[in-house]
């Protein structure tokens, strides 16, 4: 499964770990503080991202949401 994280923080960072032992794929993060440690493609907004992703997975703030 190709997966795009929303945040990477603490929790993500599990998230990632986790989801790649089994097998599936991160395809990138959108974060609004990117991180020069983040190994993964950063996108600045969800819309760029949305033909690369099979599920999104979100631990940011809740005002950060748009409506999907």
């Amino acid at each position: 499964m190709k997966i795009l994280l929303i945040g990477y923080g603490a929790m993500n960072q599990r998230v990632a770990r986790l989801a790649e032992e089994k097998n599936h794929e991160i395809v990138g993060v959108i974060d609004r503080t990117p991180k020069d440690s983040t190994p993964y493609k950063h996108y600045n907004r969800i819309v760029e991202a949305q033909d690369v992703a099979d599920v999104v997975i979100d631990f940011s703030n809740p005002e950060l949401l748009i409506p999907l």
